[in-house]
C-alpha cells in the first residue's frame, strides 16, 4: 500500500526515489515492486509487457527505471509473491 500510496503526489518516479520515499528494505522493496508490475497496477517505461514473465527477477529491475501508474488497469482482485529471504 505504501508504494501505491507514493503516486497520490506524483504522476511518475524512479526505482531510487520510490527507496528513499518509503525505507522500505531493497529486497522486500522489490519484491513488492515486481508483483505490481507483473499484475499491472504499475507500468515501467524501460520494461516491455511481454518481458514480466516468469524469467524477469527483482534483479532486473534498475534504480534508474521510471515507473508509474496504469490508468488502464481494472481487475478486482490482486494476488501477491512476496518470498521469505
Amino acid at each position: 500500500m505504501t508504494v501505491l500510496l507514493l503516486f497520490n503526489k506524483s504522476e511518475s518516479m524512479t526505482v531510487e526515489t520510490m527507496l528513499d520515499k518509503t525505507q522500505i528494505e531493497s529486497v522486500l522493496f522489490t519484491q513488492v515492486l515486481l508483483s505490481l508490475l507483473k499484475s499491472r497496477v504499475l507500468t515501467c517505461l524501460q520494461i516491455r509487457v511481454d518481458e514480466l514473465n516468469e524469467d524477469f527477477k527483482e534483479n532486473d529491475i534498475q534504480k534508474n527505471y521510471t515507473i508509474q501508474v496504469n490508468e488502464a488497469f481494472k481487475r478486482f482482485s490482486i494476488n501477491f509473491k512476496i518470498r521469505n529471504s
